[in-house]
């Protein structure tokens, strides 16, 4: 119960407990048995007294309907309409990702692109052979992934970023079946990008001749593919299934890595 409500019962209680006591007659307290001169006295003090209580009652009335009218309302429940376009109630649509297929159509395929990676020089100006040391890293050395949408339905875009979706990518290829999937990439078309982990770095030992310089020549092949794409998701609100579609193009693997040593003399 409200504040404003407990008060509006309150002074209903009080009036009825108010009227109940002036409602008494006061001419009924003129005991029988006086004399006519006790009898006009009385009456004398008792009827204006008579007067004020009827005046009393009338203003008693008054208030106890009002503060009975005042309890109904304030009891009465508060209701609001929503206004015209303006939803009662707001429902958030919560999607989840069921599954994701890859196939290969007609215009999908492996390809390769081979890479140059950072050249060494060593060179020797005594008139000894050495041997130095390098060390074979890939750093500038990156996988890359992006997506692009044939088919994106309404709903799911409207209440889902799928850049914040990852979902797993092929990593090979192999008499036109797909698998061996690579790890999670955003569902996203912007270009990602990031180091190649599964090659690690590794130190060389080179005999350099007596006043001689090797360059150190190095080449890698990315294989990369581009391949279609399904990617179902769920309303977990309703239960209707969306489905994305379109094409993704990124790197599955690297390999053929190749070292070409060339010795050049000195002057």
């Amino acid at each position: 119960m409200q504040k404003h409500q407990v008060l509006a019962l309150f002074l209903l209680l009080f009036l009825v407990s108010a009227a109940n006591i002036l409602s008494w007659d006061l001419i009924e307290d003129i005991k029988p048995g006086l004399t006519l001169s006790q009898a006009s006295i009385a009456m004398f003090f008792i009827q204006p007294m008579k007067y004020i209580s009827q005046l009393r009652k009338k203003r008693i009335s008054f208030l106890l309907v009002l503060s009975l009218l005042f309890f109904v309302l304030s009891c009465k429940k508060n209701t609001s309409i929503p206004k015209e376009g303006v939803p009662a109630v707001s429902v958030t649509k919560a999607f989840s990702l069921l599954k994701v297929d890859y196939l290969l159509e007609k215009t999908d395929g492996e390809d390769s692109t081979i890479h140059q990676l950072k050249s060494y020089k060593l060179s020797n100006s005594s008139n000894d052979q050495i041997q130095q040391t390098y060390i074979e890293d890939f750093q500038y050395l990156n996988k890359k992934s992006f997506f692009t949408f044939d088919s994106l339905p309404v709903d799911l875009a409207k209440y889902i970023d799928l850049s914040t979706v990852y979902i797993q990518t092929p990593a090979e290829i192999d008499a036109q079946r797909i698998y061996a999937f690579d790890l999670g990439w955003q569902l996203s078309a912007t270009l990602q990008q990031r180091p190649v982990n599964e090659i690690k770095p590794s130190s060389q030992a080179i005999k350099i001749p007596a006043r001689s310089l090797i360059q150190i020549d190095r080449s890698i092949t990315e294989y990369w593919a581009k391949v279609s794409f399904s990617a179902v998701f769920k309303n977990e609100s309703t239960g209707q299934l969306c489905t994305v579609r379109g094409k993704w193009r990124g790197t599955l693997y690297f390999s053929n890595y190749s070292v070409v040593l060339s010795e050049q003399t000195l002057k």
